[in-house]
């Protein structure tokens, strides 16, 4: 089960709910992954490659079968960077 957060970023996948990324607190940002499954189910994205920094008041948004995640800040400011996971291979990649 994921860590309360805040200022997190989430978007409808096939079986779910996936859940990205926040913080706990204004100087912890949080680089995690979860599905939440439509039979109640918390569980945590193992995905390889090359995921973005963690962050917070980020935005993500699903494209066919991968979730973009860009912008939002991290403890040192504005990150403007993307990331895409590919969820048919839990992969990270940069563009």
């Amino acid at each position: 089960r994921p860590r309360a957060r805040e200022r997190h970023a989430a978007a409808v996948a096939d079986d779910g709910m996936i859940v990205s990324f926040g913080r706990t607190s204004p100087k912890e940002a949080l680089g995690d992954v979860w599905l939440w499954s439509r039979s109640g189910r918390w569980s945590r994205v193992e995905a390889s490659g090359d995921p973005p920094r963690p962050r917070w008041s980020h935005t993500m948004t699903k494209l066919d079968q991968t979730f973009v995640v860009a912008g939002g800040r991290d403890r040192d400011g504005c990150v403007g960077d993307l990331g895409v996971l590919d969820a048919a291979t839990s992969t990270w990649s940069r563009p």
